[in-house]
């Protein structure tokens, strides 16, 4: 096993960003197009399927468009 590899770590991300938005897992499964419990799920942090990377990448992109009211800017 490699030293400091965290198999958790985009379960980690995925929980500090639905935090750090104050989004509800609801949020996030419509954000990414997932099913609801396939969110829940990444969301454990006690033996959860693990959350794929590009589920991070895409959920921080889609918050960068969203302006201040949750809606989607302009550009």
């Amino acid at each position: 096993m490699t030293t400091g590899y965290d198999p958790l770590e985009h379960n980690k991300r995925l929980r500090q960003l639905k935090e750090e938005h104050k989004l509800s897992r609801e949020d996030i499964a419509e954000l990414l197009g997932a099913k609801f419990e396939t969110v829940k799920n990444w969301l454990k942090l006690t033996n959860p399927p693990k959350c794929p990377p590009y589920a991070v990448e895409l959920l921080e992109i889609k918050l960068k468009r969203r302006t201040p009211r949750g809606r989607r800017s302009s550009e």
